[in-house]
Formats: structure tokens, sequence, C-alpha cells
């Protein structure tokens, strides 16, 4: 079963922020000594050294002495700012409008008052007046973006940041500004662009190391990103997002030991924070220290109650675990709280291992805004809702994983007899397999590959939905797949070893980049007892994940081992063909074996798949298919004896048969 773990404050978010007012230091503003005298250096003095109060008091004299002084009122409104009397401030900016309307710093800073104050549209006329009076004012066209951004109103805000980028190219702020607008619109290589420039001309600027490390990670580059988190971490060590996000970027390295000390590196900073506290305590699951793991969540939801993303990664926890109920209580209580995707996808899960098909399959829609950046597609033409299509074409594309894609194969000849012209996609590995067993006129297409007009389109994976599947009507007639005949001619053939002759493949581990990998596979050590059965000739059917030193062990027990010339499932599908059973864990081998007819046993985890249901030592979906279960969490070496001891009688019924 797919986990989804969504955790709170998985990204650093960094905004469009400026200061209120530019710096002074920086604005060579102040007039000639012998229009303002000896009283306006002295309060410029104190301007300059932050002596709000003095300098209050000081410019305040000016402004009574001479109140035809512009500069003055202006110098008086951003100190009146700095203290917090906007009204004061305001009404201090007008009177200097009043004595000079093209005095371009002062409608910035008024324009920022106001924008503060949420007076958007006044301070939208403010920022354009400065740009009118002093044209290419980079400060005030980029409060001008940033007001932009926040309406919306994002073409105008990026011409806005370009334009202040015409005027002054060397300013690492303004790349900065719009390198977060083209990140937040989506345009990810140009915001890396733009954030390299940054970096460039600032390479301690923390925020743009941060928001490149975000981008690499949204992108799927990792490793990249973890450069630019800890880059950010030697400059501002205290930033808890950016722990949180380096953290995430080890895990998804599957540097696990550094990614647990990132994070408690940053809760010894910040012990309360949500988002680690969530982010560590679905690394401790995924490793199997689920008693570690389950405190840290409650943890997590005292300081933050109802946090949905918190009770979704604990309510997968508790799927973890076999407790199914509490789980469901649990999804129901994020969902409850906020819409949320992945809760809603986890309850599907739940639905379906629960056989309730009905509420399932319509659930399990829900992964398309799980997993957009890797599974979705958009067609312009109409989703396909079941009905016979005469006269049309229909393309059924391919998602997910090749167990996916060999389990629901069972319902192509079903839709292709149910209309015009269908158009199957599927992956290299399977096109083989899938072209010898599909009717003739179906017309298959392999992933990547241009694909042909077509009028409607469905999902493989909502092949039960469309057709409306309840358990009672999965179609589960085997065989519905046989090896290719080319594929049997060049199959090595498995010759039993004497005295042992039954046949029975193996195979003990998934592919490691999947998700669930950790809780499905398991050890070749704990197979010891099983191999130990005698009368059988072993055949391994694990293509990677051997130990070291397998090839010798394996010569020295006698086991075949053919899988060398695999190329793919087709070549697969004939070394299984020649075998008596099928022993394994859960693996697109396992589907491709039940889906040929053969006997398999299959080893599943206390949380299995959905396909697999609970409860049940049989599947509807292959028929003579046996389930051993875990009974509990993580105790696969309970589930090897059992099959260790079944396995005898199985033996001597294939040989007396």
């Amino acid at each position: 079963m797919k986990l989804i773990a969504v955790a709170a404050g998985v990204l650093l978010v960094l905004v469009l922020v400026y200061a209120l007012r530019k710096r002074r230091r920086a604005q060579p503003d102040a007039p000639p000594e012998d229009e303002g005298g000896d009283g306006y250096a002295v309060a410029l003095g104190h301007y300059d050294a932050d002596r709000h109060a003095e300098a209050e008091a000081a410019l305040r004299q000016v402004v009574q002495a001479r109140p035809g002084f512009p500069e003055a009122h202006y110098k008086l409104g951003n100190t009146l700012a700095e203290l917090g009397r906007l009204d004061e401030a305001e009404a201090m900016y007008r009177q200097a409008l009043r004595l000079k309307p093209d005095f371009h710093q002062v409608h910035n800073n008024l324009g920022n008052l106001l924008r503060f104050a949420g007076r958007r549209d006044e301070a939208e006329a403010c920022f354009r007046a400065a740009v009118d009076c002093e044209p290419g004012f980079p400060e005030a066209l980029s409060n001008l973006g940033i007001l932009l951004v926040e309406a919306g109103r994002l073409p105008e805000a990026e011409e806005a940041f370009r334009q202040a980028l015409r005027s002054s190219p060397a300013r690492f702020d303004l790349h900065y500004n719009l390198a977060q607008l083209l990140y937040d619109s989506g345009r990810l290589a140009e915001a890396e662009a733009a954030y390299r420039q940054v970096l460039r001309l600032n390479r301690d600027f923390s925020a743009a190391s941060a928001g490149l490390g975000v981008l690499l990670a949204k992108s799927g580059r990792p490793q990249e990103a973890q450069l630019h988190f800890r880059d950010t971490l030697r400059l501002n060590p205290g930033n808890i997002a950016v722990h949180n996000s380096l953290g995430l970027a080890l895990a998804e390295c599957g540097q696990f030991g550094e990614a647990e000390a990132v994070y408690r590196q940053g809760l010894a900073i910040q012990p309360g924070d949500v988002g680690i506290l969530t982010n560590l305590a679905i690394l401790l699951a995924k490793l199997g220290r689920v008693g570690e793991a389950e405190p840290l969540y409650r943890q997590a939801l005292d300081r933050q109650p109802g946090q949905p993303e918190t009770l979704n990664s604990l309510g997968a926890l508790y799927l973890l675990t076999g407790r199914w109920q509490e789980a469901e209580a649990t999804f129901r209580h994020a969902l409850q709280v906020a819409p949320s995707q992945a809760a809603a996808l986890n309850l599907a899960h739940l639905d379906l291992l629960q056989g309730d098909f009905e509420r399932g399959w319509q659930g399990l829609e829900q992964r398309w805004q799980v997993n957009q950046a890797h599974d979705f597609r958009r067609f312009a033409q109409p989703r396909w809702d079941g009905r016979a299509f005469l006269g049309k074409t229909l393309l059924v594309h391919y998602e997910q994983g090749a167990g996916d894609g060999i389990q629901f194969f069972r319902y192509l000849p079903k839709v292709a007899a149910m209309g015009g012209r269908l158009v199957v996609e599927c992956p290299a590995s399977l096109y083989r397999l899938f072209r010898d067993n599909l009717p003739g006129e179906v017309q298959l297409v392999r992933c990547q590959e241009a694909l042909p007009d077509f009028d409607l389109y469905c999902p493989l994976m909502s092949l039960p939905l469309a057709l409306q599947t309840r358990l009672e009507t999965i179609p589960a007639a085997l065989p519905y797949l046989k090896p290719p005949t080319e594929a049997v001619a060049r199959s090595p053939v498995l010759t039993p070893t004497p005295g042992a002759q039954v046949l029975v493949g193996v195979l003990w581990a998934g592919n490691p980049g999947h998700h669930n990998d950790r809780n499905r596979s398991l050890d070749f050590s704990l197979l010891e007892p099983l191999l130990a059965t005698p009368g059988v000739t072993w055949v391994i059917l694990q293509m990677e994940r051997r130990p070291d030193g397998f090839e010798r062990l394996a010569a020295q027990h006698g086991w075949l081992d053919p899988m060398g010339g695999v190329k793919d499932f087709a070549d697969t599908a004939a070394i299984i063909a020649q075998l008596d059973l099928v022993i394994g864990v859960d693996t697109s081998v396992i589907h491709l074996a039940g889906a040929l007819g053969k006997p398999v046993w299959l080893l599943l985890p206390l949380m299995p798949d959905w396909r697999w249901l609970l409860g049940r030592e049989d599947s509807p979906w292959y028929p003579g298919m046996r389930l051993f279960r875990q009974i509990e969490y993580n105790a696969w070496p309970e589930v090897v004896r059992r099959v260790a001891c079944a396995l005898p009688a199985e033996r001597d019924a294939l040989t007396a048969g």
C-alpha cells in the first residue's frame, strides 16, 4: 500500500520582503548645509545613528524654523515611521510632497507606509508616481512589483522587477525578487538562473541559497539541494526551516543517519517545531523505529492540535502497524480539519484493503492530486466513463509500476471488445509481453513514444473504476498472460538437480526506490530456513540486491540462477513458465507469476498493499495464490518459518502430481 506522509514545513517558504524604507545611509538626498543650517546637520547625525527621540526633536525644530524645507519633513516622516507613529509619518510625507511634488523618495516611502496599512490602491499610485518622477527608480519599481505580486498580478510584477534590473543590474536583491516570482510562477529553469545570479553577486545572501535549495529539491535534485541548504545554515545556523529542508533532502538521498542528526539539531534549537517533529517521525517510521516515531507525532499534535499533515502521517503509522480502526479514525479527523488529498488517498487505500471497492476506486482518483509531479497526464480529450466507444479511439495510458501494469492487463481484452480502436501505452520492459497477449487489432505504443490520435482516454489504474469492479466481479480467469514464443525459444532450460525434482522460484526484495520497500522486502539471510528444505531445486528470480558472494553460495547449494540473460518481463515469463511454484515478496514478478497461472506463495508485511486485502490467505485477483502474512510488525522470521513448514507437503504433492 502506498503510504502518503505529507510533512508540515517540508519546504522553506521565502516571501518577497523589503524594509518599509530603503536604507537611509544609501540615500544621498540631504540638502546642502546652507539650506538646512547647522540644526539640520545635527538632526541628521541623530537620524543616521538611529537615535529616534533626539532626531525627532531636532527635526521638529528644523521644520518649525524652516516650514518650507521638504527634506526636513521627509526625514521627520521617516523617523516617525520608525517609532510606529504612522499617521503622523503620513502627514509629514504629504507635507513634503506639497512642498516638492516630484520628491521621488517620499512617494516611495509613503507608498510603503500605505501598503503596510492595507491601502493598496493608494500605495500603487505612490509607487507609480515615484517612477514618473524618477524613471528607473529601482526601490519604487521593486516595491511596486512586490505589491503587484501580492495582488496576483504577476506579469505586471515581473515587468516592474525587470525594469528595476535594467537600471540597477548589479542589485542582488532585485534579482532575488525576480527569482521568487519566477519560482512561484512555476518557471523553475528561469528561477534557478535568477537565484544563481543573486549568489554570483552576493555569495552570502542566505535567502537565495535557501530558495535555490528549495527549487532544486522540488526539481528532483536533492543532492544539489543539500549543498545550498548547508550553505544557508553556515550563514544562518538558527534557521529551523532550513534544518527541516536539509533533513528532507538527505532522507531523499537515502542518507538517513545524517537526516536524523540534522532534524535533531533543529529540535535542539527549537524543541517544539511541528514540521521537524513530524518529519523526524516519518523518517523513524520509514526506518522501522515505529516505537520512537509515535511519541513524536503526538508531541507535534500537542503543539499544534488538528494539524492535518501530522494527523495523516500518524494515520499512516497506524496502517504500518496494523491498527486499522485507529488509522481510519485519524484519516477522517484529518479530513474534518481540512481537505487533504493525501489523507483521502490513504483512506481510499484502507477502503480497498477492507474490500469496499465502491468507495475505494473513487477515492483512488486522489492520486492525481497527490502525485502530480510524477504521474499526472493532461489530455484535451474527454476521460472515458466505461461505456462502449464504437467508432472512436480509446487510449489507455500507463501509470505507476510494472506490477500494476501486469495486474490490470486483465481488463484490456474486455475493453478492446467494447468499441472501436484501442491504443495501449506501456513501458519498454512490458512491450514484448503485452504485444504477444493483446488482440491483434490493439495498437501498442511504448512510453515516451508519440501517441497516435485518440478520442477518449483512461489511466490504466482507473479501469476498475470505469468498469465498476466489485470484489465479486474481479476478472480473475487465469492464465491471462503467456510467455512470447520467441522468449521461450531463447530461455535457458531449467534442469532440476538430482533428488530435487520440484523447481521453486524465489525472490526476497523489490525495487529499492519503491516508497514502501523497507516494509515489503526482507534480508536474504532470513530465507535460510526455507532454502534448507530438501527435495527442492531453487531458482533465483532476484535480479538485484544480492548479498556479497552470492554466486559462490548458489553454486555451492546447486541453486539455478537464470536471470543473467533477462532483458524484460517476456524473458522472465519464459523462466517462470518452467517452474512448479514461486515464493517471494510483493513485487512485479509475483504479479507476473500469478498472471501466468503459476502457483504463488506471497510473503506479506503486516500492512500489505491494498490489493491483497485484509485477513485472507487467498487473493481474488489471482485464484490459487496463497498469502503468508506477518502477524506482528516487521516479524519476517515467523513468516518464513510458516512457509518452510508448509513447503514439504507442497513439494510432495507436486512430486506426486
